[in-house]
Order: C-alpha cells, then sequence, then structure tokens
C-alpha cells in the first residue's frame, strides 16, 4: 500500500533528524583536517573539539531518541540503547578517521566526548522524565 502524503511527513519529521545526523557526521567525519584548521587552536575556549564532539553525539542521540515510538521512550532500555547506538557509530567514525584518511586519526579522548554526549543527553531526559512523575503521583 502506497503511504499518504500525511504518513511521509509523519516519517520524516519522526524519522529525517536521524537520518540527517547519520549522513552529516561521517561527512564532517573523514573531511580532510585542513578543512578545520580555521577552527583550531586559536580558540580561547579549551578543548572546543571535545565539546563539539559532545554536542554532536548528543544531537545524535537525542535524534535517535527522537524516532521512538513514545511508548517506547517511556521503558529505560530503548533510550539508552539509542545512546549506545550513538556511541558506537561515534567509535566507529574515530576508526574510521584512523584507517581512511592521513590527515585525521584515531582519538580514544574524541570517542569518549562522543560517548558522553550520548549517554549524557539521554540520562539528562530519563531522570527528567522520572522528577516529572514523582511530581504527579
Amino acid at each position: 500500500m502506497i503511504p499518504t502524503v500525511d504518513q511521509l511527513k509523519k516519517r520524516c519529521y519522526r524519522y529525517g533528524p536521524a537520518v540527517t545526523l547519520s549522513l552529516l557526521i561521517p561527512s564532517m567525519s573523514l573531511l580532510p583536517a585542513r578543512f578545520f584548521s580555521r577552527f583550531g587552536s586559536s580558540s580561547s575556549i579549551p578543548h572546543l573539539d571535545k565539546w563539539i564532539h559532545a554536542l554532536m553525539y548528543a544531537a545524535l542521540s537525542l535524534s535517535l531518541y527522537h524516532a521512538l515510538s513514545p511508548e517506547t521512550r517511556k521503558r529505560p532500555g530503548p533510550p539508552l540503547a539509542a545512546a549506545a547506538a550513538a556511541s558506537l557509530f561515534g567509535a566507529l567514525m574515530e576508526l574510521a578517521q584512523g584507517l581512511f584518511t592521513r590527515s585525521r586519526g584515531l582519538d580514544f579522548m574524541d570517542a569518549l566526548a562522543n560517548t558522553v554526549g550520548a549517554f549524557g543527553v539521554i540520562l539528562v531526559i530519563m531522570l527528567s522524565a522520572r522528577v516529572r512523575r514523582s511530581n504527579h503521583e
């Protein structure tokens, strides 16, 4: 059966952010290092690249959470699995940088920042949902 325009819009709204970030992150991760040199060491923010990693993977994790059904979001397993998937994706991107680029390399601290961002946003969501539930009881 062919989906209606409304069904397609709902699917794009639900899955579009996750698909977009899943394509954008590898594109940015595998660009040559010279592309980022203008943003590099002149920053006054210490470890800016780690903050960017954490924010990108928080956004990916959040988009995966958004793709879950409202009922599924209520259980702890699926949101944590979304964070784990985002973290694994980040580790694979770091590995790909080490294997497929000459100007970039695998960086354990980048992978750690990816994981902190991915799980951080999900834990905040889960804790805030728990607080909201306890306030309504």
